[in-house]
C-alpha cells in the first residue's frame, strides 16, 4: 500500500512497511542505480518533487555548490 508524507522538506513515503525518500525511489526505478558516493539534486529547487527530468545524481560537493549559487543552502 502506498502512503506519501513530508518531513517539511522531501516527499517521503511507506512502501511494504519501509519508510523512503520518494525522489531517490522515483530516480532508481525509471532513471538507474544511484552510484555510491552520489546524492540526488532537485534541478527545479521543489525538494518535494518526483520528476525525473527534475533529478540528477551528483557528488555531495556538486550539490551543495549549486544549492549555494541557488540560495538554497
Amino acid at each position: 500500500m502506498w502512503r506519501a508524507a513530508s518531513d517539511g522538506r522531501y516527499a517521503r513515503f511507506f512502501w511494504n512497511g519501509v519508510l523512503g525518500l520518494a525522489h531517490r525511489y522515483i530516480y532508481e526505478r525509471l532513471v538507474g542505480p544511484i552510484a555510491a558516493g552520489l546524492v540526488i539534486d532537485h534541478l527545479c529547487e521543489n525538494k518535494m518533487c518526483v520528476r525525473p527530468d527534475h533529478l540528477e545524481a551528483v557528488t555531495y560537493k556538486t550539490n551543495s555548490i549549486r544549492a549555494s549559487r541557488r540560495g538554497v543552502a
